[in-house]
Formats: structure tokens, C-alpha cells, sequence
């Protein structure tokens, strides 16, 4: 199941910065399709998946990288599929990485990923591609007709029924305001109709961040929304939160736990990420800022705060905090993503970032490791400057697929 979606200097140099070396490595070509032995599932809890797309001249090539230690080292991407025929496009689709069912009846561990892809008159096409041996594109959708629309619409991965797999939510314009609709797994693959969750017309489509994690303790993933603060311009952050826990049939009521604002904060400056950084189990929220006239990063921590008594989903925002300084050593804002991951298998999400290489060509992947009070100084745990790759032609995301014996 997910977990709770430009290097300007030269690399010795941002090396250097941090002490760190990195050893040479033979990355396969990211625009090249090659037949890749994956990397075994080990054995224990499931392994977060890094995937990765890259895209062709006509279509798209699926990686993925298995964020685990081994060694020492991390395994380099490996290509799970190529998306070369039928009309698959990098630049009309979204792609997402979960565990959507046990898709093929034998899957192997390793991420599922789902492509949300437009057509021609902007409908929208929904395709699987299995963490499995056969990783033959499934057909599970085809939105023409009722409204949907490929370009006012917004999916994110993540369990909101606690089955244990991935369901699919999306976000779509509706009028001023912005529809929810979620389609659930049944264990072998999503609906092929969705389910609406909420209407809610202060929502509006293009201004709002979704991420799904279990905010209010109820072993369900809500659905947590980051919109512009209306009062100051920074970050306001909205959760879809239903007693029942499924999402299905009944009203979901949206509640507001908390802002970030004020002292130059900026919802057009900053992205939102969710996971369980701290001790204890309770996620925080993580904002990666952008820093104005310089091109670096602070790394900031809000974390959810347990409110018996509060309404909806009973937790509240508490203050953020700099967990990590990256206004040196060539962090760039606009030339780096993120996601969160547990590398180390120490049960916190670690920030993962793939940073562009500019001039010199390629990306670094990194690691923050979390101490559970911040994070430790970055470490490539992947070097990706040879072989065709390239940060403005490829995407991210991660996922932890249950273990190959438990599908």
C-alpha cells in the first residue's frame, strides 16, 4: 500500500558540501528498453518501491528502484515495462505507484502502477501495469460522457477502507468547487465506477494538494487536502473524514485541522508531503519551502497532534519546525521532488529526493533519514547522470507493496 506526490552546482561540489563520495554506477539507459531481472522481494514487511517513468519519443518507460539497504548500497532502477504501442503518451497521462490488488494472481512485490490517461476529446482511460512477472498493461476503466474530464482532474493512491490494498481517489472540477470520487479495490484490481465522496464548493479544482494517510487514528486513510490559506496566503490543511471509515454511501464532512502561515509562508512557494516521521505512529505533514531569491529548501515538519473532543477526525496541526536546512551546497526548490519512505526499516519515513544535475546532465537520488526529532545530512543512494536520464522528462512516486507470499 502507498504510504501516505536541479543540482545548479557541480556534483563535486554539492558533494563536497555534505562530505559525502559517490561511487560510479552503471545505470541502464533510462530511455532504453531492456529485459531486467527485478529485484528479489526480501523477506519480512513489504518494501517501499521507488518508481520512476521516463519518457520516449513515443510512449514511456516504467522503472522502479526497491528502497532497501542491502550491503551498504541500494539497488540501481530497474525497468518494469515499457509503454512503446497503442498510444500511451508521457504527457497525457499521470502515472501512480500502490499495491491496487494481487492483479495477476502471482505478483511479485514490487509496485503496481496505474496510468490515469487522457484521450483525444479528454476523456480519461484508466490502465494497470502489475508488480508482476506478466506487467502487460490491464484496461480497467473508460471515463467518456458524464463530465469527466482529463485535464480537470487530479488522482492520488492510498487505502481509505483498510483492506489492506490501494484504492484509487480522484480529485475533478465541478463549478467553482471540486468533486472527490474514489475508486475501491475489491483485492484483484479497482472499480471500473467510482464512488463519490464529497462536493465541496470552497474547494476550488487547481488550488488543491491531495495525500491519503490515516490522520485521526481510526486504522482508515482519510483524505487530506492542502489548499491556499484564505486569510494569510499560506498553507491550509483540509481532511475528508467520515465515521464509517469507507468513504461509500453516506455524507463525508471536510474539516479544517490547521494553517501554516505567516513569517513568509506560501502555498505557491512549498509542496506537502505525509508520513510517520516521529515516534509513535501519528503522521506529520512535511513541507518542503522554497526560499525566495535563494534556490534552496527548508524542510519543515507539522506534526498531526491527537484532539479528543475536537470535531471530525479529532486531531489538530500543531507548529511547524525546520527539520533540515538545505539552503546550500546547490539544493535547488524548482529543480528537486520528493517523496516519503522508510529506507531503513526502522518503522519512519525517511525523505527521499530526486534532484536535477542541470547543466551536467542526469539526477541524484537521495536520502534524509529521520531520526524521529529531524534528519540526518542527505545521502545518494542513487546516481542517475548516465544513461539517458533526464529530471525534466521523468516522474516519482513510491509505494509499499505487500511482500510476494502475502499477495
Amino acid at each position: 500500500m502507498s504510504p501516505v506526490r536541479h543540482l545548479w552546482k557541480p556534483v563535486a561540489t554539492v558533494l563536497a558540501a555534505v562530505g559525502l563520495a559517490v561511487a560510479p554506477s552503471a545505470a541502464p539507459l533510462a530511455g532504453a528498453a531492456d529485459d531486467v531481472e527485478l529485484a528479489v522481494q526480501p523477506p519480512g514487511g513489504g518494501t517501499p518501491d521507488l518508481t520512476l517513468v521516463h519518457a520516449l519519443p513515443g510512449g514511456m518507460n516504467l522503472w522502479h528502484m526497491p528502497l532497501a539497504e542491502v550491503g551498504g548500497a541500494f539497488a540501481a532502477p530497474q525497468l518494469a515495462t515499457t509503454l512503446a504501442s497503442g498510444g500511451f503518451s508521457y504527457a497525457a497521462s499521470r502515472t501512480l505507484a500502490g499495491d491496487f490488488g494481487d492483479i495477476t494472481g502471482s505478483d511479485d512485490g514490487t509496485a503496481d502502477q496505474v496510468v490515469w490517461h487522457a484521450q483525444p476529446d479528454d476523456a480519461v482511460i484508466l490502465w494497470a501495469v502489475p508488480g508482476a512477472a506478466d506487467r502487460a498493461p490491464r484496461l480497467w476503466a473508460t471515463l467518456r460522457g458524464g463530465g469527466w474530464s482529463w485535464r480537470d482532474s487530479t488522482p492520488v493512491a492510498g487505502d481509505v477502507n483498510a483492506d489492506g490494498w490501494d484504492d484509487l481517489v480522484v480529485l475533478h472540477r465541478n463549478g467553482p468547487g471540486t468533486n472527490i470520487w474514489v475508486f475501491l479495490s475489491d483485492g484483484t484490481r479497482l472499480a471500473e465506477t467510482p464512488s463519490e465522496v464529497t462536493y465541496n464548493p470552497y474547494l476550488a479544482f487547481g488550488t488543491v494538494r491531495a495525500a491519503i494517510a490515516d490522520v485521526s487514528g481510526d486504522g482508515y486513510g482519510e483524505i487530506v487536502l492542502f489548499r491556499p490559506d484564505p486569510s494569510s496566503g499560506g498553507v491550509q490543511t483540509v481532511v475528508a473524514w467520515k465515521q464509517a471509515g469507507s468513504f461509500a454511501g453516506a455524507a463525508t464532512g471536510v474539516w479544517v485541522i490547521g494553517t501554516a502561515s505567516g513569517g513568509g509562508w506560501s502555498y505557491a512557494g512549498s509542496r506537502q508531503l505525509i508520513g510517520t516521521v516521529r515516534p509513535g505512529g501519528t503522521p506529520s505533514i512535511i513541507h518542503l519551502h522554497a526560499q525566495g531569491a535563494n534556490p534552496g529548501i527548508l524542510v519543515w515538519e507539522q506534526p498531526l497532534v491527537p484532539a479528543p473532543g475536537a470535531p471530525g477526525p479529532a486531531v489538530l496541526a500543531g507548529a511547524p519546525e525546520v527539520w533540515q536546512d538545505l539552503r546550500s551546497g546547490g539544493w535547488s526548490w524548482t529543480g528537486s521532488r520528493q517523496v516519503l519512505a522508510d529506507t531503513n526499516a526502522d518503522g519512519l519515513d525517511d525523505l527521499v529526493s530526486v534532484h536535477d544535475q542541470g547543466a551536467a546532465g542526469g539526477e541524484l537520488v537521495w536520502r534524509h533519514v529521520s531520526t524521529g526529532a529531524g534528519l540526518l545530512a542527505p545521502q545518494v543512494i542513487a546516481d542517475l547522470r548516465t544513461g539517458g536520464w533526464s529530471f525534466g522528462a521523468s516522474r516519482e512516486d513510491v509505494a509499499v507493496p505487500r511482500p510476494a507470499a502475502l499477495g
